[in-house]
């Protein structure tokens, strides 16, 4: 019976979202500030489909140089929507994307409200999540599809948290590790701001509960090892790339703080962020949520003789949310400049992603402390016009400024590709790379010869093979970014690849012969891959483990 509770409640949690995606099922796309999505799912889904995998580098993109964006970019939305254009247009596998990541994060905080809070208090806290404004902008206005996937595995971080609390060791590490992981996999500054808040959950699990370290530990490095396939490379090979431009100029987090009355009211908007308090997009917390968050607050004293664990995730959920208030505000300045990593961050508003989530908890923790107190009917009544209210305040910031009914195509063209989107994001190429100012200057062959004649055997991502021809030996140039990955082989014998400003060198003998590209990844990238295949495994042993130990 509370399994079919719990099922109908998930169906109806899936159908309160229906007023966040379905903006979705319009024909054609909206434009957003981060307008690659489609480009980057087609790219994923080409590199799956060549046989890559560990995806980590594409073809086009780059200005058809290619570059090693799933090397340094989150990529976990992505391996989602590449699977689906295996069946789908790249367009429809994008929206698809995005529809998942947003039901996802409501499932996922309904299962952390509901055992901290009970059934009533999970919907409760899934709706202030799922309808959280911030929740909208990262949607229809940033597009930030890495963020909205890493916003759905927060609660999950948490609940395995919690699942220590309660003794049930192996199901929070597994839990919270999976959740972990799934955030820096999802979007690595996410989880560079959540991290420290999710440490101080497990110092309080290790304060109230003994003998619990090993699992919080476990928890926590099992979590880094899930992902480190991704965040070796990162830190290993960031120092090919571009990527360090990100910090300062117009992402100088000195310039992006928030008025703190912009928090409660600010005019809902798609442009982009500025100094000062005019901005040209929302930094609302939601002002339902922040109601209840200070109800919460004072309820505190009301609750601690009923439940300790509740009052204790009030208290830290609302020292929680203030900290991270704080640190949107400019008077947080000089954590800013004695914290010189958080530069990454780049816009101290991006805490309001942490803002949502502690005021889900505290809009979950006060309707609990209701039901200690109010009658069952009452509890209801109140219930039914918070979601109502909290829907018909927020549904009207989940749609897009307008829409395009353009096809899939506008944006996986040879052009869209190699040019247009490729000018957007390239901070992942190498440093110093002569960039092309006009759509003439992308190259258009694999390979350049002063003299000769080649064909194109194989252009997978991964792997490309050319016969060349030449009447005497002489240097040609490769239209691929340099890279330590990539390996040439002429006639099956190795060869050097010498990086240039615009792709790499490569020394053809005289005559006819078979030069093989390949991208073999890096004893750094093997590092990673090993250490996330051991944890995957250890998790299954895990699994195996309790599956038996239940039926002996």
């Amino acid at each position: 019976m509370k399994l079919l509770k719990e099922c109908i409640l998930l169906l109806l949690i899936i159908a309160l979202s229906f007023w966040t995606w379905v903006p979705l099922l319009h024909t054609g796309f909206f434009p957003i500030h981060d307008n690659t999505q489609v480009a980057r799912v087609y790219e994923m889904g080409k590199s799956l489909s060549d046989g890559m995998f560990p995806v980590r580098w594409v073809s086009d993109l780059g200005y058809g140089y290619g570059y090693p964006i799933f090397t340094f970019y989150a990529p976990l939305a992505y391996y989602l929507g590449g699977l689906f254009t295996f069946f789908l247009s790249s367009l429809i596998a994008t929206k698809v994307m995005i529809g998942i990541g947003i039901v996802f994060s409501a499932v996922t905080m309904f299962f952390l409200g509901r055992k901290l809070f009970g059934l009533w208090g999970g919907l409760l806290s899934s709706a202030f999540y799922l309808y959280a404004p911030y929740h909208a902008v990262d949607i229809y206005v940033r597009g930030d599809i890495g963020e909205l996937f890493a916003y759905a595995f927060i609660p999950l971080a948490f609940l395995g948290v919690v699942f220590l609390l309660e003794k049930q060791y192996w199901k929070g590490v597994i839990i919270g590790s999976l959740g972990l992981s799934g955030i820096i996999v999802s979007h690595n500054l996410t989880a560079m701001m959540i991290t420290p808040f999710l440490l101080v959950s497990l110092l309080i699990v290790l304060l109230v509960k003994k003998n619990v370290w090993k699992y919080a530990a476990l928890l926590f490095f099992l979590g880094l090892g899930l992902s480190a396939f991704y965040i070796i490379p990162v830190f290993g090979e960031m120092r090919y790339t571009n990527v360090l431009s990100q910090i300062g100029g117009g992402a100088d987090f000195h310039d992006h703080f928030v008025c703190l009355s912009q928090l409660w009211q600010s005019q809902w908007g798609y442009g982009g962020s500025a100094k000062g308090c005019v901005d040209g997009f929302s930094f609302m917390i939601g002002k339902i949520q922040i109601i209840f968050a200070i109800l919460a607050a004072f309820s505190v004293p009301f609750v601690w003789k009923k439940s300790k664990m509740v009052a204790w995730v009030i208290m830290f959920s609302l020292l929680s949310l203030l900290l991270v208030i704080f640190l949107m505000l400019p008077q947080s300045v000089f954590i800013w400049n004695i914290f010189s990593p958080m530069a990454f961050i780049q816009y101290p508003w991006r805490f309001l992603l942490l803002a949502s989530f502690f005021t889900a908890l505290l809009g979950g923790g006060f309707f609990y402390i209701c039901t200690l107190f109010v009658k069952k009917q009452v509890q209801m009544l109140v219930l039914v016009v918070v979601l109502a209210g909290t829907i018909f305040i927020s549904a009207k910031y989940f749609v897009p400024e307008m829409y395009q009914n353009f096809a899939s195509s506008i944006y996986t063209n040879p052009q869209a590709l190699t040019f247009t989107t490729s000018k957007i994001s390239d901070e992942y190429m190498p440093k110093n790379f002569k960039k092309p100012i006009q759509p003439e200057e992308v190259p258009t062959t694999l390979i350049g010869l002063k003299e000769g004649t080649f064909h194109v055997i194989s252009d997978k991502t991964q792997e490309k093979k050319i016969v060349v021809r030449v009447p005497q030996k002489e240097t040609a140039k490769v239209n691929i970014a340099y890279f330590p990955a990539w390996k040439a082989y002429v006639d099956g014998k190795a060869t050097a690849l010498f990086p240039a400003q615009d792709g790499m060198m490569i020394s053809v003998p005289q005559g006819s012969h078979v030069i093989r590209i390949v991208y073999l990844e890096t004893p750094v990238e093997w590092l990673g891959d090993i250490v996330s295949l051991t944890s995957i495994a250890f998790i299954i042993l895990v699994i195996i483990k309790g599956l038996y130990g239940s039926k002996s």
